[in-house]
């Protein structure tokens, strides 16, 4: 799993202000490569990845965090902006990483689609199967992701 973390300035901007948010990515190539998605490009946004979360949605409280620092604050947003990543950012990002994690961390949050894939490479393959029956219901599912169920040893049939 690719990991994306990027610090998005605001639109806005006042002399001597920054004011800023955190995005956060992940990117999946296994599951790119299952419905034959293009590779993504050498510098990957978090808005081009499979899973993407404004920090403030990993915050207790679910608000859209924005810092803002001016010269006077930039000790204290900067300890705020690192005790963020080390204690949101980082974990979620963490649980992606290896399937068995992002099998727990997507359950009921992710398109079923992605599920298939995590799911059948966590070894999980009834979890797999189901997610990919769903998926199949959608028109927007890529056909590619089929074929790929099918070579992975994924049943069709309830």
């Amino acid at each position: 799993c690719l990991q994306i973390v990027q610090l998005q300035p605001s639109k806005t901007r006042e002399p001597g202000v920054a004011r800023f948010t955190m995005n956060l990515g992940a990117h999946f190539p296994e599951f790119a490569s299952a419905i034959h998605e293009r590779l993504p490009p050498r510098s990957i946004a978090p808005d081009q990845c499979h899973l993407n979360h404004r920090i403030g949605l990993l915050i207790p409280g679910h608000d859209d965090v924005w810092w803002q620092a001016v010269e006077a604050t930039v000790d204290a947003v900067t300890r705020d902006v690192v005790n963020a990543v080390v204690t949101y950012a980082l974990p979620w990002l963490d649980s992606l990483a290896e399937y068995s994690g992002a099998a727990e961390t997507l359950r009921g949050r992710a398109p079923p689609d992605l599920l298939t894939v995590v799911f059948c490479l966590a070894g999980r393959v009834e979890e797999a199967s189901a997610a990919l029956r769903s998926a199949l219901q959608d028109r927007g599912t890529p056909r590619a992701l089929e074929g790929w169920a099918r070579a992975h040893g994924l049943s069709l049939a309830n």
